[in-house]
């Protein structure tokens, strides 16, 4: 195990015989060993507790942006056109955000992953939307945002693409990949073994299947 253990405080993952879980109920189906091998020399560069961390960002960007989003559309455009934006921009992004990894943009998406920045990002429209006697708004932005916020679209999401796609690599695993793609180059690190890397995937997946 190459960092601390989830019994210990401030754990950042726990590394199982078939993959890393993280405190998020998170799935990467690699180990340290096997990113040493298809990456070699980036964890010293970049400690894997970092490159999870960033991972988890991106995860929970499709419910931090769709938060923002919702609440921007109750309080310009109103509640259909909120809703809907929003149900169908949400799995856009989450299918297809490993494509848009970006380091710069990361940034910005750890500011907003911050709670009390939500919180306080959020009460603004949702005071406006009560105090101006849009309470269907309201409760459509509180609902929305309870969802969001506890990832419960993101898993059926999760659930309808393993379903559509039984045979796909799991989006977890895909975004995780370009983090490790998109940081080797920036240091310089070749990255010619991904075939490689989503055959070790499959084989975590399979054998996580049989225990």
């Amino acid at each position: 195990m190459t960092e601390k253990s989830l019994r210990q405080p401030g754990a950042a993952f726990i590394e199982t015989p078939v993959g890393i879980f993280t405190p998020a109920g998170n799935w990467f189906h690699t180990s340290a060993g096997a990113i040493e091998q298809f990456v070699p020399g980036l964890l010293k560069k970049k400690p894997l507790s970092e490159l999870i961390r960033d991972a988890e960002v991106w995860i929970r960007s499709a419910d931090n942006l769709s938060i923002l989003l919702l609440l921007i559309l109750l309080v310009t455009s109103g509640l259909v056109t909120a809703v809907t934006v929003v149900a169908i921009f949400f799995p856009l992004w989450h299918i297809s955000k490993s494509g848009a990894f970006s380091r710069l943009f990361t940034v910005f998406l750890r500011f907003i992953d911050i709670e009390i920045v939500l919180l306080l990002l959020a009460a603004g429209p949702l005071s406006w939307l009560g105090m101006a006697g849009y309470y269907y708004d309201l409760l459509a932005g509180l609902a929305g945002f309870i969802i969001l916020k506890f990832g419960l679209y993101r898993r059926f999401i999760d659930y309808l693409h393993d379903m559509l796609n039984g045979g796909a690599i799991p989006l977890n695993d895909r975004l995780f990949r370009m983090v490790l793609v998109k940081h080797a180059l920036a240091n310089g690190i070749r990255t010619d073994e991904v075939a490689e890397m989503d055959k070790n995937i499959r084989d975590l997946i399979n054998k996580r299947k049989k225990m």
